[in-house]
């Protein structure tokens, strides 16, 4: 790298301001609550699934917007085949799909669903969404609760006005998705600590999803996604919560100091959950490495550890 381009990452990283604390930390929502207020014409529930998993049954009244990989808000080829489209592409897709930030919107995935639900929480909150919340334990727990569902036809929502969507920005979604070299830049600089939500293989090194390289970020910790919910995939405890990642080497939220917590997996979608849980616990700065593994590992100049 030429002397030139260092100077230039190291000046961005310098200005690139750490995302500030949302108003409000991210909020948790109940079946049962969600059973009383269902039918209320400003509460929109968003079904995060494949088109397969909301076809076989979804909550009923529920919109189908698919957040994973597989759905309209990435592009699918490429090195790094889930990364999001741009923000006028994706103000357009939740306009058409009623996703109006004037309504309560509550989305939810099930434990197939890689924790999608997550990764459009971050999208929304980014472009200044306020009224957004996950239904704690998602179909999973619902189903238990033999709450109403639905099944093959999908559910819709009017579009929304225009002059509700102008309300909304990109610049705080653009500054969240930081690039690779960036992220390098602020990790030698001592100013963020990286959270590996992938599965211990996949930190250790196995190739499981057509990476260029194995490994785990410099100075990683690790916690596996699945682990931050019970059988019925609803949330654990925050007491239990806590005590696991501090186990795992996370500092305390008051003990975080000015440092970024990053989250990444493999592209950004259980890191999309992690950073929603992060958040919710109250740790004041974290964000989700969107663009995740895949394209840490498609630059070669970039060190990747084994355990």
């Amino acid at each position: 790298m030429s002397y030139i381009s260092t100077l230039f990452l190291l000046i961005s990283a310098c200005l690139l301001p750490f995302p500030t604390q949302a108003a409000a930390t991210m909020k948790l929502y109940s079946a049962e609550k969600l059973k009383t207020k269902i039918a209320e014409p400003e509460l929109v529930v968003v079904d995060c699934r494949n088109a397969y998993a909301y076809r076989k049954g979804h909550i009923k009244g529920a919109i189908h917007l698919d957040s994973g990989c597989s759905g309209p808000l990435v592009h699918k080829l490429g090195k790094v085949p889930c990364t999001l489209k741009s923000p006028g592409e994706l103000l357009s897709l939740l306009t058409q799909k009623g996703l109006c930030p004037d309504q309560d919107i509550i989305v939810y995935g099930d434990h197939n669903s890689w924790g999608a639900e997550g990764r459009l929480l971050w999208l929304l909150q980014k472009l200044g969404y306020s009224k957004i919340a996950l239904l704690n334990g998602g179909y999973d727990h619902w189903q238990q609760l033999s709450e109403p569902t639905a099944a093959l036809f999908a559910d819709h929502k009017e579009p929304c006005q225009e002059q509700l969507m102008q309300n909304l920005t990109v610049s705080t979604l653009e500054k969240a998705k930081i690039g690779a070299d960036a992220l390098w830049q602020l990790y030698r600089q001592g100013n963020l600590i990286f959270l590996d939500v992938r599965s211990q293989a996949e930190y250790d090194g196995e190739i499981l999803y057509r990476e260029e390289r194995g490994g785990h970020l410099p100075d990683a910790l690790h916690f596996d996604w699945k682990d931050f919910w019970n059988d019925d995939y609803t949330l654990k405890t925050k007491a239990e919560l806590q005590a696991r990642l501090t186990h795992a080497g996370l500092p305390l939220p008051e003990q975080t100091g000015e440092k970024l917590i990053v989250t990444y997996c493999t592209g950004g979608i259980r890191s999309g959950y992690a950073w929603f849980v992060l958040d919710w616990l109250g740790y004041p700065q974290v964000e989700n490495y969107d663009n995740g593994f895949w394209e840490w590992a498609a630059s070669p100049n970039l060190p990747l550890q084994h355990q």
